[in-house]
């Protein structure tokens, strides 16, 4: 009885949605229009301009929103400056290769969320002008071969977002000047070869969120001037050496949440203007010596969430360029001496998350650069003297959750340019401020959850901009919590 009065009042309030045009106070052209229907779409649209004392030749874009317009019942005379058609959750039917024939001059065209399953071939046949074109939230399964034969301007083309199971060789060729195709969140697995034969303008491309599980060689070959190519998301665990064979203008690799376990040697060899790679959430356990090979102008490398034991000097070596390296999330018990010996322009590391109990002496020697250096949740005992040089620029070190029992001075007298320190969720039972003597730029302290029994004001005089001291759950005497409430900030 309840689900049958609901459905009653569903139907009441959809035949009682009123018919409403307005213009956009953002953009004064632009008209947006809710509940229509065929036989009201014009008398609507007119009586509007009417009231607001516009022109038709003032609207150069129209949007139509949950309405039933089994033809939209406008001629281009209508609205002869009409550019933008944006259709959006309309019950709609496009059998016929003359729904959009009045609007041959027509730069945009929205059809979104419409629940589309097929599209004639000739449906845009009248475009000559268009350059973007969204069919994306709707259920394409197939894609006519010639549905986009006569789309030679089109610089966009969305259709993410659909239930496209492969990408039929050919259907693509005629859009020579395209610059972005979205086919994200579809159901695509295989990629052929040719795919994406004549698409030489081409400079994104997002395959992201697919069921693509292998790359094979020369895929993407024909995309010349390609700059990023989103492939996160799918069941890739295999892919061929010459899977990117080509992409000499590629700038951005997104790999990350895949099936990858093993990158074999030379496999970005091509990619020589790539800036940033992501690997995050793949199921690496160890880095080839080779696998960056060509890489000479990589600023970003992600590696967080594998399954990496250790990291070889000699897989990062030829990244002299790196600025950010993230393994945080892998299974990494110990570094080398020289592991980032190479990288002398590092800025951020993050190696949080993983099992190193051990830091060599002088890991970090060579990393002067470094700003940021993550070591939350390692199993760290102590912090050997010399970790780094006296040139260094380290300004943030995060040791959150580890097993500290002691800071020395010897092994934090170089960092001079320390701003901000993390040491809660360590085995403290004593600290000392002046074991950071050289840090004078001191503007934090994490303390927090540590074993600190006794802790006095003046061991932290000397940090004239020193502005948080976070000393909650220690065993300090009501008192001396007290004192550094008053002073600082982090109680």
């Amino acid at each position: 009885m309840i689900h049958s009065v609901i459905l009653l009042l569903s139907v009441i309030i959809l035949k009682c949605t009123p018919k409403e045009c307005y213009f956009s106070a953002e953009q004064k052209r632009e008209l947006r229009c809710t509940g229509l229907n065929t036989t009201y779409t014009k008398s609507t649209i007119f009586a509007t301009l009417k009231k607001d004392k516009a022109q038709p030749k003032g609207v150069n874009s129209l949007w139509i929103e949950k309405s039933n317009i089994s033809n939209i019942s406008l001629k281009s005379t209508d609205l002869p400056q009409l550019t933008w058609l944006h259709l959006a959750n309309v019950n709609i039917s496009l059998s016929s290769d003359d729904y959009f024939k009045e609007f041959p001059q027509l730069l945009y065209l929205d059809i979104i969320s419409s629940k589309i399953e097929d599209l004639p071939k000739g449906i845009f046949g009248n475009f000559k002008s268009l350059e973007v074109l969204a069919l994306s939230r709707n259920l394409l399964k197939v894609i006519n071969p010639d549905l986009f034969q006569n789309l030679r301007l089109l610089r966009t083309l969305r259709l993410y977002d659909n239930k496209l199971n492969t990408i039929e060789n050919g259907f693509l060729k005629p859009l020579k000047k395209l610059k972005r195709l979205y086919l994200q969140e579809n159901e695509i697995t295989i990629i052929s070869s040719i795919a994406f034969t004549g698409l030489n303008s081409l400079l994104e491309l997002w395959l992201a969120n697919n069921k693509i599980e292998r790359l094979w060689s020369s895929t993407f070959v024909h995309l010349m001037q390609l700059q990023e190519l989103h492939l996160e998301g799918n069941l890739i665990d295999d892919i061929h050496q010459s899977a990117f064979k080509g992409l000499n203008s590629l700038d951005m690799l997104q790999l990350a949440s895949n099936k990858i376990q093993v990158i074999l040697p030379n496999t970005f060899v091509d990619l020589i203007q790539l800036k940033e790679l992501d690997l995050t959430g793949n199921l690496l356990e160890d880095i080839d010596s080779n696998a960056f090979v060509g890489l000479k102008k990589l600023k970003s490398l992600y590696l967080d969430y594998n399954k990496l034991k250790t990291v070889s000097a000699k897989a990062l070596e030829k990244l002299g360029e790196l600025v950010h390296l993230k393994l945080t999330g892998n299974n990494i018990e110990r570094l080398e001496k020289d592991t980032f010996a190479q990288l002398k322009k590092l800025f951020t590391l993050d190696l949080s998350i993983n099992k190193i109990h051990e830091l060599p002496t002088k890991v970090f020697f060579s990393n002067n650069q470094v700003y940021r250096l993550y070591l939350t949740s390692n199993k760290i005992a102590a912090i050997p003297e010399n970790l780094f040089s006296d040139k260094n620029e380290l300004s943030y070190l995060y040791l959150k959750n580890n097993k500290i029992s002691e800071i020395e001075y010897n092994s934090v007298k170089n960092l001079r340019q320390l701003i901000s320190i993390d040491l809660s969720y360590n085995e403290l039972k004593t600290f000392n401020g002046s074991v950071f003597a050289n840090s004078f730029g001191m503007q934090s302290i994490q303390l927090e959850n540590n074993y600190i029994s006794n802790l006095s004001l003046t061991d932290f005089k000397q940090f004239n901009k020193l502005d948080t001291v976070d000393i909650k759950d220690n065993p300090l005497p009501h008192e001396i919590v007290e004192e550094f409430e008053k002073k600082y900030y982090g109680i």
